[in-house]
């Protein structure tokens, strides 16, 4: 009898009835945190996968991981999958990220270098309660400021699995900027 798709991905899951799968992945927090838990590359020789294990540093965030993936030239899939794996076998853990922290101006003066160091890590930082403004690394910038198409844009970063409701497409449905 063959095994079902989760049945061979949980082989040799050292997580039992805590078992991720590949969707699992989907959900997770990019600003969460990879820990590795072993000293050596765990993987095969001469495989992608070592290639892309290679990748990993202690303390780096999901997004870090992603972002190294897709620059080596496989996909945020793979990447989230590896991250699954990795964890089913105990190679490496997630933890939560740290709370978000917004620095007062004084705070901020002095602790300058070390919102510069986290802004660079992929963790934007926020400076100030009344007017707050956000630093960011110079990467996060230069992709926010991209020109993209509506329609790519519009997909990217809709929701996943909400219902939208939309408008009936009639010729009388009306001006939607115009006063009420």
């Amino acid at each position: 009898m063959a095994m079902s798709t989760k049945e061979r991905w949980a082989v040799g899951s050292k997580r039992n009835n805590q078992t991720l799968y590949p969707r699992d992945m989907d959900a997770v927090d990019r600003r969460s945190v990879i820990r590795k838990l072993v000293g050596i590359n765990p993987k095969k020789t001469g495989l992608r996968p070592r290639e892309r294990f290679e990748l990993y540093r202690d303390g780096m965030t999901v997004a870090e991981y992603v972002a190294a993936v897709i620059e080596f030239g496989d996909s945020e899939r793979v990447a989230l999958d590896d991250l699954a794996s990795d964890q089913n076998h105990l190679f490496v853990r997630i933890d939560a990220p740290l709370a978000r922290q917004v620095w007062s101006v004084s705070e901020a003066k002095a602790k300058l270098s070390e919102i510069l160091r986290l802004a660079r890590a992929g963790e934007p930082q926020t400076i100030g309660n009344d007017d707050p403004c956000v630093v960011i690394s110079t990467a996060q910038y230069d992709h926010f400021r991209q020109s993209q198409d509506l329609g790519r844009f519009l997909v990217e970063s809709a929701p996943r699995g909400v219902e939208l409701e939309l408008p009936p497409r009639a010729d009388h449905r009306g001006d939607p900027f115009a006063d009420s």
